[in-house]
Parts: structure tokens; C-alpha cells; sequence
């Protein structure tokens, strides 16, 4: 099956193209310009298309966490490709317990990436999503979805430091040689990665303890490229991981 998948985040809506098992694509824009310009999401759907390999495309899915992108992308999907777009949430639900309160107040992507994290790692897990928000999403041992934490994501905190300080430079997050930076930039690469390096293990620790016994930790979102190598307690990196878990929702569901 060639599927099309739409993550549409807090900042931005990535679609790529599962073929054979393979994702391929990964293009995105940022979703203030999806909401602002709706042709936006017709032309990256087109340019994913075009990117990939021949063949007709047989579903579409999406999560997505901005109420204002549902609209606009079910009717880019349906432009382009002629197809329904299921969405979680709505058509496609993934059978986890929540006991987040309130339940509506709990992200969909976060409830998505818990449920796929336990069904391929068992429980209890922990992921931790390198996006906009950096979120700690923990499953216990009976295999709940329960909460977690919430921290301001990697470049989230990078630019709020620019625009709070005039004098510093605007970086782009980076793994710094040393961690005593012999220059203004390098002191800043060394705070934000080193910073954010130590936040994760501080506190995957301390959900750890906190939840008991010995749950799998797994990272995926765009900064986990660069995080998750350098975080101790992270034992699986699945970048991909809000994909395929949308991939396997949508696989459950077909008829």
C-alpha cells in the first residue's frame, strides 16, 4: 500500500509516503502558512508525490493538532488526490486508557506516539518528542497513557534567548565540541545542547523514579537528530515514530 501521511504540529505540517515499508518525502511548511494560504497544502502534497516513486497512492491520514488545519488539508487531500483524509482522533482512534485530565486537554500527537511506543516496546515506556514543545509522554505498567512533562522545545528556546537578549546571536542549535565555549556562539551552542542534554536525563530520571520499574525510553521528533545521541537514558530513536504509528492505525482500520 502507498499511504500519505500529514503530521500537522504545533509549528509545522511535515507529509511524507509509506512504500514497501519505506518512508520517503518528508517535506514540510510551517503551519502558519497552512492556515493563512490553503494552496500551500495542495503544492507540498504535489511536490511529495513527485518526489517519490510512480504509482497511485491508496489512503490518506493525518494527525493534526491545530484545529484551523483540518479543513485545509482534508480539502488539499481531496483536491489532489481525490481521497478522504482520515484523521486520528476522529476516524481513526488508538485504544490506550487515559487518564490525563482533562482528556481533551492531552494532545492527540502525544496520545499517538504513547500508544505506538507501547505497542512496539511494551510498557511501561516514556517518550520524548523533540518538536516545538519538548514533551515527556509516560505509559505505566498496566499500559495507560498518564502524563507527563512539558518543557519549551530546542529552537523554541534558542530564539526566545535572542530575542530576550539584543546582543546575543541567533544560533542554530548544534553539538558543540567542548563544553567550555571559547566564543560567544560557542557558549551558546554548549548551553542550548549541553542545557537540553542534561534536562532530558534529569528528568526522565525522576519520571522514572517517580513511576517505577524499568520503562523503555524511546525519542522521536525533528530535533531528536541531534538530541537523542547525546541523552544517556534515551534507548531507541524512531524519528518516524507519529508515521508509522498513523501507518498502522490506518492498517488496523481498513476493511
Amino acid at each position: 500500500m502507498r499511504l500519505l501521511a500529514l503530521d500537522g504540529g504545533n509549528s509545522r505540517l511535515t507529509a511524507a509516503v509509506l512504500e514497501n515499508g519505506v518512508w520517503q518525502g518528508g517535506d514540510g511548511l510551517p503551519t502558519s502558512e497552512v492556515e493563512a494560504v490553503g494552496g500551500g497544502v495542495e503544492r507540498l502534497i504535489r511536490s511529495v508525490l513527485t518526489a517519490c516513486e510512480s504509482g497511485p497512492i491508496e489512503g490518506a491520514v493525518a494527525c493534526l493538532v491545530r484545529p484551523g488545519l483540518t479543513g485545509v488539508v482534508s480539502s488539499a487531500v481531496q483536491a489532489v488526490l481525490g481521497l478522504p483524509l482520515s484523521r486520528v482522533g476522529h476516524e481513526l482512534r488508538p485504544e490506550i486508557e487515559i487518564r490525563y485530565r482533562p482528556v481533551a486537554g492531552c494532545g492527540r500527537d502525544r496520545v499517538l506516539g504513547a500508544w505506538k511506543a507501547r505497542e512496539e516496546f511494551g510498557a511501561p515506556v516514556i517518550v520524548v518528542d523533540f518538536g516545538t514543545a519538548t514533551t515527556f509522554d509516560v505509559v505505566s505498567a498496566d499500559g495507560a497513557f498518564i502524563g507527563g512533562a512539558i518543557a519549551p522545545g530546542v529552537s523554541v528556546a534558542a530564539e526566545a534567548l535572542f530575542r530576550a537578549a539584543p546582543r546575543l546571536p541567533r544560533i542554530a542549535p548544534r553539538a558543540p565540541l567542548t563544553a567550555l565555549g571559547s566564543d560567544t556562539e560557542h557558549g551558546l551552542a554548549s548551553g542550548i545542547y549541553g542545557g537540553y542534554r542534561h534536562l532530558v536525563d534529569g528528568l526522565v530520571g525522576q519520571l522514572i523514579d517517580e513511576l517505577g520499574g524499568e520503562p523503555t525510553v524511546v525519542a522521536t521528533g525533528g530535533w531528536s537528530e541531534l538530541m537523542a545521541p547525546a541523552c544517556t537514558r534515551i534507548r531507541h530513536h524512531r524519528p518516524h515514530l507519529l508515521l508509522e504509528a498513523m501507518a498502522q492505525l490506518f492498517a488496523e482500520a481498513a476493511p
